[in-house]
């Protein structure tokens, strides 16, 4: 029985090495299936509701999800500004990747996240409930596929979230870990909450995304020191979700306003932590130079750094300026002062369509007169000019590419 055993562990640390190869060399396809592979030999070994399974769930959650990304990368792109926007500022760390599979592979995939999900089920927890999934399943239609990898994604993040906060819990009350291993086992936690909220963010359930964006970050600051770029990274998902939490259906005037700023706070802070850093690199750089001998790559290294950093804080300083006023109207809201305007001008009781369509025709048949202006020359530009142009472009784009920028988060 004990070699059986040992066979079985030998088994098992191989699929581990090999879904972290995969993993690593992006093949999240690969690393998915060798992941639930993995999942079942160790409930088999360990028992199906042992909590030390957490993070072997939790790599397996995390490749689940990058499915779903490259998927929605390359067969959803987004077409409007609104959509580029989400997917920038939320997705500024993925890469594109062509991924094809079969609808048999689709939903052999789905089931191994279930079979998974269901072989380390917690009784009692209610929060897996099958007739709820039977329930899903029977709606179908041709846009389910990316929900049903997302749905997979969280289905075993949230299992992994489960297990991970029993093994804090019985810590607490055992106090067996050093203070490393509680750390290590709390910094995975936040990991699983991090993903969770990505998971909601990609299916616009954007108020549960600030609640797990707010479990992790509140982990984050127990963890890490205010000048990590995992604190400031955290209050900018933080913001995300806030915003995006406020232009959902029956939110009223006044909870925008608090959304928004409550958006706005989180970029303060994360500006506070972008700040903190730029100090660390100052004052590293400051001694570099006071030595001797330094070599000028790293000088040059230490530099770039604290320009990035400078760029990221202003773009957070605009971001921050641009949630504190009133968003932009929407369409339905141009729309209705369209048809307010029209009103007033072509009379209440006409039709909207026949009154935007009058006053169209009018414009049509307006006498362009601007040819019998007589101008004057022009000077010419100066070499100014197109370098002040270039920078208001660069400052209009900002909100754009914040998701760029805030890879850059990641990195510095």
């Amino acid at each position: 029985m004990s070699a059986a055993n040992d066979e079985k562990r030998n088994e098992l640390e191989a699929l581990k090495a090999r879904a972290v190869k995969a993993y690593a060399t992006k093949d999240f396809p690969q690393s998915v299936d060798i992941y639930g592979e993995a999942c079942q030999l160790q409930s088999e070994i360990q028992g199906e509701d042992n909590p030390a399974n957490a993070q072997l769930l939790y790599l397996y959650g995390r490749a689940l999800y990058r499915v779903a990304i490259d998927k929605n990368d390359v067969l959803g792109a987004p077409t409007d500004k609104a959509d580029k926007e989400k997917e920038q500022s939320a997705k500024g760390r993925r890469d594109l990747a062509s991924v094809s599979e079969e609808p048999e592979e689709k939903a052999d995939k789905l089931a191994q996240a279930k079979k998974a999900a269901g072989l380390f089920q917690f009784h009692g927890d209610g929060e897996y409930d099958e007739s709820d999934e039977e329930d899903e399943d029977e709606e179908g239609g041709e846009g389910e596929d990316d929900d049903d990898d997302m749905a997979a994604a969280w289905s075993v993040l949230d299992l992994a979230r489960v297990m991970f906060e029993k093994q804090i819990a019985a810590d607490e009350t055992d106090k067996k870990w050093t203070n490393e291993e509680a750390k290590e086992v709390k910094t995975m936690l936040a990991d699983v909450y991090d993903l969770l909220g990505e998971v909601s963010l990609e299916s616009e359930n954007f108020f549960q995304a600030t609640k797990d964006f707010d479990s992790s970050l509140t982990l984050k600051e127990e963890l890490c020191p205010l000048e990590s770029n995992l604190i400031s990274e955290a209050h900018f998902k933080m913001s995300l979700a806030l915003e995006y939490s406020s232009t959902g259906e029956g939110i009223s005037k006044d909870d925008e306003k608090k959304l928004r700023n409550a958006a706005a706070e989180h970029i303060d802070k994360a500006i506070d932590s972008c700040k903190a850093r730029k100090a660390i690199e100052e004052a590293a750089r400051e001694l570099a130079d006071k030595g001797k001998g330094k070599a000028a790559a790293s000088e040059a290294s230490k530099d770039k750094q604290i320009d990035e950093i400078d760029e990221i804080i202003a773009e957070l300083e605009q971001r921050a300026e641009d949630l504190r006023n009133p968003p932009p109207p929407t369409q339905l809201e141009q729309d209705e002062q369209l048809q307010g305007l029209l009103g007033q001008i072509l009379g209440e009781g006409k039709d909207p369509m026949l009154a935007k369509q009058a006053l169209e025709q009018a414009m049509a048949g307006a006498n362009d007169l601007s040819g019998m202006v007589r101008k004057k020359a022009k000077p010419a530009k100066e070499e100014g000019s197109a370098s002040s142009s270039s920078a208001k472009r660069k400052l209009d784009d900002a909100e754009e590419e914040g998701a760029d920028k805030k890879a850059k988060v990641d990195d510095a």
